[in-house]
């Protein structure tokens, strides 16, 4: 004890206060929460975030935008469906299918009842009939026709030739016509056995 207390000199003990402060002081401070204004900015890295410790509890309302979402990284499953309008798409335009909106039929008629050499669908020699100059009736067709566009083959510049369709039969078509069309000049009385494209829907 004696030979301590002859040692124990102010500079001894200032030294040894001062080496206590510091390990105290560290101690203190390493057990003191960091603020987040303690953080130097951009210090924090993604590599430095562990793996599934940001929960959906931690992120503010608000804070993710639509411009901070990846492309594509929204998929179906994940949308609310009562928050859209109709979504057009190839199957289904205007809450219709997309067949009712593609062409039944198409062909080349000639004069009388025959099919032209034009490609044709649906339509064959044995659905058309022509009782009359001008007339022809569509029956037996493979599909009912909810309507249809037909243009008259224009042969030379001086035809003028208008083709006129109608669902059922019209005129000479028998019972069961599904659709007549009649050709004729707007300029000349009476009807005319045009040649004529057409195309049922």
């Amino acid at each position: 004890m004696k030979k301590i207390r002859n040692r124990l000199t102010y500079a001894n003990v200032m030294s040894s206060l001062a080496v206590f402060l510091v390990l105290g002081g560290a101690t203190a401070f390493a057990a003191t929460k960091i603020g987040s204004n303690e953080i130097k900015a951009n210090a924090i890295l993604t590599g430095k975030i562990k793996k599934e410790a940001v929960t959906t509890g931690k992120i503010k309302n608000n804070a993710i935008s639509t411009s901070k979402i990846a492309n594509d990284a929204v998929t179906g499953d994940k949308v609310k469906e009562d928050t859209l309008g109709t979504v057009p798409n190839a199957n289904n335009l205007g809450g219709k299918p997309a067949s009712e909106f593609s062409p039944r039929g198409f062909a080349e008629v000639l004069g009388d009842n025959v099919i032209g050499t034009k490609p044709s669908l649906n339509i064959t020699s044995a659905n058309v009939d022509s009782p009359s100059a001008g007339i022809v009736c569509f029956s037996g067709l493979p599909f009912e026709p909810r309507g249809a566009v037909a243009t008259a083959r224009y042969d030379d510049l001086d035809d003028d030739e208008v083709v006129h369709v109608q669902l059922g039969a019209v005129g000479p078509c028998p019972a069961g016509t599904q659709l007549s069309a009649s050709t004729f000049d707007p300029g000349n009385p009476g009807l005319e056995g045009e040649a004529f494209t057409i195309l049922f829907f």
